[in-house]
């Protein structure tokens, strides 16, 4: 059982194919066993990553947008 849920936003850390190091923040949008698929929070482009490459972020989603405006 995972410890996602749709709809949790999360900030997930992960060797990208093309870019090297990867950290976004994202929410939920589908389980698949240890994949979660998600929408970037700012652009809502789509990507997934696995379990062990997320953390659930306790913040609301206006805060979230506001910090990665900030960075």
């Amino acid at each position: 059982m995972s410890k996602f849920k749709i709809g949790d936003i999360l900030r997930a850390k992960f060797t990208g194919h093309y870019c090297g190091d990867v950290e976004i923040f994202g929410r939920v949008r589908e389980l698949k066993g240890k994949m979660i698929c998600c929408n970037e929070i700012n652009s809502e482009s789509p990507f997934f990553c696995y379990e062990d490459e997320a953390v659930k972020v306790d913040l609301p989603e206006s805060v979230v947008k506001s910090l990665g405006e900030i960075a």
